[in-house]
C-alpha cells in the first residue's frame, strides 16, 4: 500500500504493532544511550496513536515492553521486566492495567 508517517513526536521508538482493525498503532518510546541519542529520552513508556494524520499519541503505560493487541481492539498486552517478569493487560477505554501472570 501507501506509506504514511505517524504523528509520534520526537524520540526513539521500537516495537510498533497495529491493532486488528488497522486503525491504531501501539509502540514503546525508549531512552537513548550508548549508540542511540538520548536527546528525546523524556516521557518514555507505551503509547497508542491513531493512523489518521492529525491524531496525537496517547501514553497508555509508563513502563513495559513488547506491547501487542489480542484478537480485539480494546486491550493491549505487555510485559513488565523485573525480578518477577509480569504479563499485564491494559483496557484502552479506562487505561486500567491488570496483572495476568507473574513469572518466577
Amino acid at each position: 500500500g501507501n506509506e504514511q508517517v505517524l504523528n509520534t513526536g520526537e524520540g526513539n521508538f521500537v516495537e510498533p504493532t497495529f491493532s486488528p482493525d488497522g486503525k491504531h498503532v501501539v509502540y514503546r518510546k525508549i531512552r537513548g544511550g550508548y549508540l542511540i541519542s538520548d536527546k528525546f529520552g523524556l516521557e518514555n513508556g507505551i503509547y497508542r496513536v491513531a493512523v489518521s494524520a492529525s491524531a496525537e499519541p496517547e501514553q497508555i503505560a509508563e513502563r513495559g515492553r513488547l506491547p501487542q493487541y489480542g484478537a480485539r481492539n480494546d486491550r493491549v498486552y505487555l510485559m513488565t521486566p523485573g525480578e518477577k517478569p509480569t504479563l499485564s493487560a491494559i483496557d484502552l477505554r479506562t487505561l486500567e492495567q491488570r496483572e495476568l501472570y507473574q513469572s518466577e
